[in-house]
């Protein structure tokens, strides 16, 4: 008697880390918002903020694995600062002006299509929070990373300003 086996093998999928590199619209799980440039913060550097309307910003690949965020309104790399206000206050500089702690990894958040922004220096991870009495709506980097104001969905669009030349620094 011939018998036919049928073998079933159950292999766990692995979903690929999809970073859309190119300008992006960068938009809060938690509270529907988008990050954006605030205003300067000093004479070399801008604070991010919140807002309801949406800035292209430039998704790169840079040195080891890391990414490097860019607004493209006013081409200043986004970074983690030393300074501290319910969490590490995260700025902007240009590009121009060397940007130290600008290196993000970014990895899948909870939910297919979110992600977690990482930085490589601090380890502390980008969140848009609300704090204190006055419900201000802080983005700072915090230590912790799990929950939905650390998390960040990155919607690929065409780069209006097609003068600023993409690249990727892992070739250099």
């Amino acid at each position: 008697m011939l018998t036919n086996l049928v073998h079933l093998v159950l292999l766990p999928a692995t979903l690929a880390l999809n970073v859309p590199i190119g300008c992006v619209k960068i938009r809060n799980r938690n509270f529907e918002g988008y990050l954006v440039k605030g205003d300067l913060y000093g004479e070399e550097q801008r604070n991010v903020a919140y807002g309801a309307s949406a800035e292209q910003w430039h998704i790169r690949k840079g040195i080891e694995g890391w990414y490097k965020v860019t607004n493209m309104d006013v081409k200043e790399e986004l970074f983690e600062s030393e300074l501290i206000w319910k969490g590490h206050r995260v700025f902007t500089r240009p590009l121009e002006l060397g940007v130290e702690d600008g290196l993000w990894e970014i990895v899948p958040g909870s939910r297919y299509g979110y992600f977690k922004m990482k930085n490589a220096g601090h380890r502390d991870c980008l969140a848009l929070s609300v704090r204190g009495i006055l419900n201000l709506i802080v983005i700072s980097a915090y230590p912790e990373c799990d929950g939905k104001e650390f998390e960040w969905q990155f919607e690929k669009v065409k780069c209006a300003d097609e003068s600023f030349v993409e690249y990727d620094e892992t070739e250099t």
